[in-house]
């Protein structure tokens, strides 16, 4: 549905439990608040996660990245591959940048003046114990074969440092959904503008997922619990 759609819904369903309507400036509020959400739950929510026991293998979430072909058919629209050139001693973070996926490079070896050998090489994701670990190891350090990435404040950090560019695959963030209307002069009815409003950029399967997400944060904020009740029950269901 488009974001007129999805404006005419939520409403019909405050309208059913005579809840009233909700004015457009606060619809988008809760839009810029809420846009994220689905794709946080199909990502993997960290409190839902059921940590390692002795006799489990690892954190697991109901949902989670890549654990399953329709969670990541429902993102994929999201997950773009990028080069990134080092820059001093990082790579920077792509401005909407959410979650890695993963890294690699090209390794040009020259043998003997020939033609030159390209080969991708796979960047090993560490955590920071890992790199400190590896980094002075003499016998598993980083190396133009085996590099290592590592995840900190100010960027990416690639070892060895003689890498200066690498493809980068993630997870980038959705655009914030606007609803853009005018309102009749004459009627002061809303009239949605589809010219100047930025609609939804999960796919379709998913918007019934988030109209009721949105139902129950506007039944928290308005105080009906039939709302709230409504918008529980069918995210149960539907996901």
């Amino acid at each position: 549905m488009n974001i007129g759609q999805l404006y005419q819904f939520v409403n019909f369903e405050l309208n059913k439990y005579q809840s009233g309507s909700f004015s457009p400036d606060e619809f988008n509020t809760v839009l810029q608040a809420t846009y994220l959400d689905v794709l946080k739950i199909k990502l993997g929510l960290p409190e839902d996660y059921q940590y390692a026991t002795k006799m489990s293998s690892g954190a697991i979430s109901r949902q989670a990245y890549q654990n399953s072909q329709m969670i990541t058919d429902d993102i994929s629209n999201f997950l773009f591959t990028v080069s990134v050139n080092r820059v001093g001693r990082w790579f920077p973070y792509p401005a909407d940048y959410v979650l890695f996926s993963g890294a690699e490079y090209d390794q040009i070896t020259n043998v003997n003046g020939g033609q030159p050998i390209v080969q991708s090489q796979y960047i090993e994701d560490v955590t920071d114990a890992e790199k400190k670990f590896r980094k002075p190891n003499a016998i598993i350090p980083p190396t133009m074969q085996y590099p290592i990435i590592a995840f900190e404040a100010s960027g990416l950090n690639v070892f060895p440092v003689d890498i200066q560019t690498i493809r980068l695959t993630y997870i980038r963030k959705p655009l914030v959904p606007v609803f853009g209307y005018t309102i009749d002069p004459l009627t002061g009815d809303v009239i949605y503008d589809p010219a100047t409003s930025v609609q939804l950029e999960y796919k379709e399967i998913l918007h019934n997922d988030y109209a009721n997400m949105i139902l129950k944060y506007i039944g928290l904020n308005i105080r009906d619990a039939d709302a709230v009740n409504f918008g529980n029950e069918r995210q149960i269901k539907g996901q």
